[in-house]
Parts: structure tokens; C-alpha cells; sequence
């Protein structure tokens, strides 16, 4: 059994750095993801594991994008709704839903007809035509999917013969949004909805309808295409930040000799930002002994949030970057429910803070959906390192149906219960960790072990001009996996699986070309 546990925490963590990795990369469509947001309780496995859809949605993203290429301006970057230009079969009302997830009315399906469009901004679109007795239409429907609690946008591509409108509903028993519009040329129209606590599958239905009775002319049309269901990024910029000014206390006093001082009381909540060393400078808050290290911020009342940034420096003189940043709430100060852990949405949202150098970073979420009149940042630092530095704390205020959320999940009575409860979980992580690690060192010395076998054949592709680029580059890559493993360094490992693979796809491409007589 200890055996297996091992093995699944191996996994666990080799499949953290694959997921990581798919985060950075440098094309566009990795780095448009698709925002996503904890449920409340998710701790640090559960936020991880949310991690997966990011690299399992990446080709997605890049069909969806080069698709959307061929469109005109109109056309969004990325979205929820497939098949947005009506160009795929489509089911009608009672039928199965076909592969592109639109539903045609049954009652007036050939009121509603897919067609090409000379003049829109698509290819193709859909079409109403409305008859003389025709008032409001039976509605082309779809659903997608809310991946997190927050603000979203339809936006699509819509003209109007005069006399007709198209009404455009979200939500099914409940009602998120609606819009009436009627432009008598291509424009792209716009809602803004909130899914508040409305999660999971919500429908989108379009709808032709009169605007006024017809005359001289009977009938009617109107045109779409482009819908479009996006995510609407949190902006800072003009949030209100809850913990500006307000008093908190401490898990334990900061003792930190030379930034410690009276204004570690208020330095967190003032809006002063620290420059130069943090450690050097009286405006920074900071530990550097063993022991609990947190913040608990009283908001004055129970407080609708949105989001949470901690500023920190780390990278020099020992000190290192937080294993996790948690986040509790409490309503009344006593229990305290466990939201998320900031440093996986940080680096969800925005990356991972610099490595190996001195550097500034402010881990920030801007999707925490919960509510709270005590907040605490409960910090855990690595096992080697005791050192936390922090110069602000912002908490940036959520929408006011946060209030009427309940809190899901783990719940402690009181901070120092979730700090006791922690050190014990923290304790046996650790013990899997460092089997992890020697887990992953022994890998890259097999890896490692293999370049011999390719030594040569690397030297002799890079003088063919046909495999020479991709010769010296496999170089590049053995030499760096060379002196990682020399430097007892496993964090390449995720690259280095692949690199016999692409190795041996050299080998073969390069002997084929000496065949066909193409080495030079």
C-alpha cells in the first residue's frame, strides 16, 4: 500500500509539471485559456488538479482560433459555443442535439435556415424569415458550459430587414440575461450577463420576432452568425479594495530583525508598496523563524470578494517563494472555511514568480467567488526555508450575490486549528515529495545515460544541410539535460521524456535522406 500511495503521488507530481509546462507556452492559443475559478473549499490537490483542462483544451483552442482566421473582423479570439457560424448540421427540437450543440425549432424549423452570406462578415450564418402573421418565433437554441462564477459576454454578428428583431435569452428557468436588437446593417452586438451562482450547462436560445406589424412588404428577414460566449476578464482597475486601511492581526508577530518594526501593524493595508530589498526596508512585513506565519484581516462587516494579491519578494540570500498562500473565510470569526490556495490560482492566472534570481511578485487571483468578514492568508513555507516577506495585501470586492453563496468544503474552528491540521498534512507531503524528487533524479540519469548512443549520429546530421537545424537543436537540448542531471536538477524532466523520441525520429529521417541521397 505504501508502495502504490508513492507511485500515485509520483504521478501527481510529474503530471503538475506536463500541466505547468502547457501553461507558458508561446503560442496565442495557450495564452487566451479559459479562465478557470475554484469552488469553495478547493484546496491546494483539488485546485491542482483543475489544472489538467488547461493543457487537455489547448488543441481546442488552436483549431478554434485557426478557424476563425478566415473570418472577418467580427469574428471573437475564442469562446464557448461551438460551430458559432452555423456552418454544421444542425438537430431539430426533439431530436437528438447534433455534434454542433444547436437545436432548430420543430414548429417553424423552415422559418430558421443555415445559408451563405455574400455580404456578412462570416461565410455562413443563419436566417429568419418572418411571414405576414408571424409574431415571435420558436427559438434556435444551444447551451455551454460555465467554467467558473463570474462575469461572461455573447457577443454576435446580426442584420435586420426593417420591422424584425432578434431576441436573445441566457439562462433557463432563471433568467441571466436578455436583448432585443434590430440594426438595419451588420453590426456586432453585445450582453454582459453574471452567472452568479448558475453553474454547470446554461442555455442560450435566438428568437425572430416583429418589432411592428408589416406594411406593404409581409415578410421579413434577419441574419446572424459569430455567436460568441466569452469570459470577461477581471479588471483591477477601478475594484474596490476591501483591505485598504482595515486592521488584522497576526498568527504569530513578525520577527524579522530588519524590517520589524511598530508599523508592521498597519504597513500591510496602507497601499505602500515596498521598493529595493524587501527584507532591507521598514515598510516590508517579515518572518524568519519556524512557526505559523499569517494574516487575518478584519473587512468590518461580511464582505461580498472577488479576488485576493499578496505582494512578496524572494530569490536571494535564501529566501524562497511560498509552497502555498491559503486562503480562509470566516463570516463570524470563528469558523473558518478554507477557499483556496493562492499560489496554484496565481499561477494559474498569471504564471510562476521568477526563479533564481531576486525578483518582486504579487500572487494574485481575481476569481475567488466567496465572502467573508475575516480573511486570512495562512502561509506555509518550504521545509528549507523559513523566511516570508510581504509588503501588501489587497482583497478586491466580488459581486454582492457572493454574500447568499454558501461555503462548501473544509472547515476549521478558528485559523490555528487549520494551521495545526495543516502541519500534520504537511509533514507526510513533505515525505512524498522528496520520494518524488528521487523519483525524478533517477529518471534523468536513465535519459541521461542514453546520449552516448547519439552522440555521433547528432554530429554527423548536423553537417547534412537537410537535419542540420534540427540536429543542433536536439544538441542544445541533450547538453542542458547533461548538466541538469550533473547538477542533481529534475525539473526538465517533463522535456527530457520526449527527447529519445525526437532523437530517434532524427536518426531515422536522417539515414532515409542518406538513402534517397539526400545528406550533402
Amino acid at each position: 500500500m505504501k508502495l502504490l500511495r508513492h507511485s500515485r503521488h509520483t504521478l501527481l507530481y510529474l503530471w503538475s509539471l506536463l500541466q505547468n509546462s502547457a501553461a507558458k507556452c508561446s503560442c496565442a492559443s495557450a495564452k487566451r485559456r479559459l479562465p478557470t475559478c475554484p469552488s469553495l473549499g478547493r484546496g491546494v490537490d483539488g485546485a491542482s488538479q483543475k489544472r489538467r483542462y488547461t493543457i487537455l483544451q489547448a488543441p481546442l483552442w488552436i483549431g478554434l482560433l485557426s478557424g476563425m482566421m478566415t473570418t472577418s473582423a467580427f469574428a471573437a479570439t475564442d469562446g464557448l459555443i461551438a460551430d458559432s457560424c452555423f456552418n454544421e448540421p444542425m438537430a431539430e427540437a426533439g431530436d437528438k442535439v447534433s455534434a454542433s450543440g444547436w437545436s432548430l425549432p420543430a414548429v417553424d424549423g423552415e422559418r430558421w435556415q443555415q445559408t451563405a452570406l455574400a455580404d456578412g462578415p462570416a461565410k455562413t450564418g443563419l436566417c429568419w424569415s418572418a411571414g405576414e402573421k408571424d409574431d415571435v418565433s420558436e427559438a434556435v437554441s444551444t447551451s455551454f458550459d460555465a467554467e467558473y462564477y463570474g462575469e461572461y459576454e455573447v457577443s454576435f454578428a446580426l442584420r435586420c430587414d426593417p420591422g424584425v428583431a432578434l431576441r436573445v435569452t441566457v439562462g433557463g428557468d432563471r433568467l441571466l440575461a436578455e436583448l432585443t436588437a434590430h440594426p438595419a446593417t451588420w453590426q456586432r452586438q453585445r450582453l454582459r450577463f453574471n452567472t452568479r451562482d448558475v453553474g454547470g450547462k446554461i442555455p442560450l436560445r435566438l428568437a425572430g420576432t416583429r418589432v411592428k406589424p408589416p406594411a406593404g412588404k409581409p415578410s421579413a428577414r434577419l441574419w446572424i452568425t459569430d455567436v460568441q460566449v466569452c469570459p470577461v476578464p477581471f479588471s483591477v482597475a477601478g475594484r474596490v479594495n476591501l483591505a485598504k486601511g482595515r486592521p488584522y492581526s497576526f498568527l504569530a508577530p513578525p520577527d524579522y530583525p530588519h524590517c520589524t518594526d511598530p508599523g508592521d501593524v498597519k504597513q500591510l493595508t496602507d497601499g505602500v508598496r515596498t521598493e529595493g530589498y524587501f527584507w532591507g526596508q521598514k515598510s516590508t512585513v517579515g518572518w524568519g523563524a519556524a512557526g505559523d506565519k499569517g494574516i487575518t484581516i478584519d473587512l468590518g462587516a461580511d464582505k461580498p470578494i472577488a479576488g485576493v494579491a499578496v505582494s512578496s519578494a524572494a530569490g536571494a540570500a535564501g529566501a524562497e517563494w511560498p509552497d502555498h498562500l491559503y486562503i480562509l473565510a470566516s463570516a463570524d470569526g470563528n469558523n473558518v472555511f478554507l477557499a483556496g490556495d493562492l499560489v496554484t490560482l496565481s499561477r494559474e492566472e498569471n504564471g510562476d514568480p521568477p526563479f533564481g534570481r531576486y525578483s518582486h511578485h504579487t500572487f494574485r487571483t481575481t476569481r475567488l467567488p466567496t465572502h467573508a468578514r475575516y480573511l486570512t492568508v495562512a502561509a506555509q513555507t518550504p521545509p528549507q526555508c523559513n523566511f516570508f516577506f510581504v509588503d501588501e495585501i489587497e482583497v478586491y470586492q466580488g459581486d454582492p450575490a457572493s454574500l447568499t453563496r454558501p461555503y462548501e468544503g473544509d472547515w476549521f474552528p478558528g485559523v490555528e486549528a487549520f494551521a495545526k491540521a495543516e502541519a500534520g498534512r504537511g509533514a507526510y507531503l513533505d515525505e512524498a515529495k522528496q520520494l518524488d524528487r528521487k523519483l525524478a533524479l533517477e529518471g534523468m540519469k536513465k535519459i541521461a545515460a542514453q546520449y552516448p548512443r547519439y552522440k555521433e549520429i547528432l554530429r554527423q546530421a548536423a553537417a547534412s544541410s537537410s537535419c542540420k537545424a534540427a540536429a543542433l537543436a536536439l544538441q542544445k537540448e541533450w547538453e542542458r539535460v547533461l548538466a541538469a542531471e550533473r547538477g542533481g536538477c529534475f525539473e526538465g524532466f517533463w522535456r527530457a521524456d520526449a527527447l529519445v523520441d525526437r532523437t530517434e525520429n532524427l536518426k531515422s529521417r536522417f539515414f532515409l535522406n542518406q538513402v534517397q541521397g539526400g545528406a550533402k
